[in-house]
């Protein structure tokens, strides 16, 4: 790949009906670093209603993968608990547990739950684009390549594989008992042209349900902030999206010389 590439990412995202900004729950972050490796690192998390200061717990787990990654090799699963000590430790620092109420103490001391999805892209000796993902629950992964195939959906394949129990990494040590089992890892190689999108379960039930064209896919990825909430409340509306915190993520890697098929 000896032509430049460059790197878009859009994101889009709403709160709950009837809800704001500040009961949002969801949580995406991104790097981009054209001049190393990796290129790119992103991660997405939902943090779980019913767990305390959940959106808190969201932003720590992803900013601490785009800030500090962990290796994607087999050793990830001897210290994934270690690796998400400082998130952790940053969660619980947190919590104003002066101003938290006596019948919200025991709650809150259980910790926050949130699902989870980071990946890395880095460029590889054979000039593609190498991504490594690991995910802890049902946020989604979907690869569409520049002939707008679906390559790769990741942790979750079909729409029906969705449910109310998904496995959650949890702020306090305590409850991630059994986690090197939830852990799942993927890799991929990606090329110009390419999408990777990242999503909640909300937005990953429709996109697995509808299975839409992968055209449709690039469509959602040119809407703005406005059309992309017009078109979610019409969803929610008809009831083919579930009330639920929406977020997707796009990313795309183009090249002058290179223009889409």
């Amino acid at each position: 790949m000896t032509a430049p590439v460059q790197t878009t990412v859009k994101h889009l995202h709403a709160p709950k009906l009837k809800e704001t900004e500040k009961d949002y729950q969801d949580h995406f972050d991104v790097r981009v670093r054209p001049t190393d490796n990796p290129m790119v690192i992103a991660a997405i998390a939902d943090g779980a209603t019913d767990s305390a200061f959940a959106a808190r717990w969201a932003q720590e787990l992803t900013q601490l993968f785009v800030e500090c990654p962990p290796a994607n090799e087999e050793g990830l699963l001897s210290y994934i608990c270690e690796w998400l000590k400082p998130a952790q430790d940053a969660w619980h620092e947190s919590v104003p547990w002066d101003r938290v109420p006596w019948h919200g103490i025991d709650k809150a001391r259980r910790g926050a739950v949130a699902t989870f999805l980071g990946i890395t892209i880095e460029s590889a000796d054979d000039g593609q684009l190498k991504l490594q993902s690991i995910a802890v629950g049902d946020c989604e992964l979907i690869i569409i390549d520049s002939e707008n195939q679906v390559t790769m959906k990741f942790p979750v394949a079909e729409a029906s594989e969705f449910n109310n129990r998904p496995d959650l990494i949890c702020s306090n040590p305590n409850g991630n008992q059994g986690i090197d089992g939830q852990v799942k890892r993927a890799t991929a190689s990606i090329g110009v042209n390419d999408q990777v999108i990242l999503t909640t379960d909300a937005m990953a039930e429709w996109l697995l349900r509808e299975e839409l064209s992968p055209a449709m896919y690039r469509q959602i990825a040119q809407m703005d902030d406005a059309a992309f909430a017009a078109w979610l409340q019409s969803e929610r509306d008809n009831g083919r999206i579930k009330n639920d915190d929406t977020t997707i993520a796009i990313i795309e890697f183009t090249s002058p010389d290179l223009a889409p098929s």
